[in-house]
């Protein structure tokens, strides 16, 4: 007991750094700032540990996600790629036999030229004609079904040329100045077939990658 009447504070030692404290927890101030801030910064680790899982996570499902529409959009490039060539082939197959025995009236040859380059434009060419048909003038460029123009048709069909045109009696404006079946169709049909059948194995991959990126997926998250 002190000479003044007072008892004297009792002492302890802080338990990390061993220096006299009077704090009761048996810690002095400036360790429990210190662990205070140890705390706070694992707290902030964890924050950004779950941070980055969360947006792995989302990465891998955008990942995926990204993948499918990718593949879905080769996928149906080739699938209507293919699908055209082979009615675009089918149609103009169709129409050349049939032309055979459509009608037939007179026409002029309008602009008879080929493709011209001037600087970084270019100028397309073609054959163009005109004809009539129960008082309504038509206009066309198809020279042959399933084929453009070439430098023979160029020089048999020069501007001012007056010729003879086939027109679909059911759709006037679908004429044609050598009816019948002159062009060979096979490679509208295989090229149809090659793009579609490129479809179906790039969906068939696809499809089997997807399903192995979600399998790993789903056991990485279990």
């Amino acid at each position: 007991v002190a000479s003044d009447g007072k008892k004297k504070k009792s002492r302890r030692h802080c338990k990390t750094c061993k220096k006299r404290t009077r704090n009761p927890s048996g810690i002095c101030s400036v360790c429990a700032r210190a662990q205070e801030l140890k705390r706070q910064q694992r707290g902030e680790s964890e924050q950004k540990r779950d941070f980055v899982a969360t947006m792995e996570t989302l990465a891998q499902r955008h990942r995926a996600t990204l993948l499918r529409t990718l593949i879905g959009f080769c996928f149906l490039s080739f699938f209507c790629g293919g699908l055209y060539l082979v009615y675009y082939g089918w149609t103009n197959l169709r129409d050349a036999r049939a032309s055979i025995d459509w009608p037939t009236t007179e026409g002029n040859i309008v602009a008879s030229q080929s493709s011209q380059v001037y600087g970084d434009n270019i100028l397309p060419g073609g054959i163009e004609y005109v004809y009539r048909v129960d008082g309504a003038t038509y206009s066309s460029d198809v020279i042959v079904f399933g084929q453009g123009y070439t430098h023979d048709h160029l020089q048999r069909y020069p501007v001012g040329k007056a010729v003879t045109v086939t027109y679909d009696p059911n759709d006037v404006t679908n004429a044609v100045l050598e009816p019948g079946e002159f062009n060979n169709f096979a490679p509208f049909y295989i090229g149809g077939a090659v793009l579609f059948f490129l479809g179906c194995v790039i969906l068939a991959v696809v499809y089997e990658l997807v399903r192995t990126v979600y399998r790993a997926f789903r056991r990485n998250t279990e």
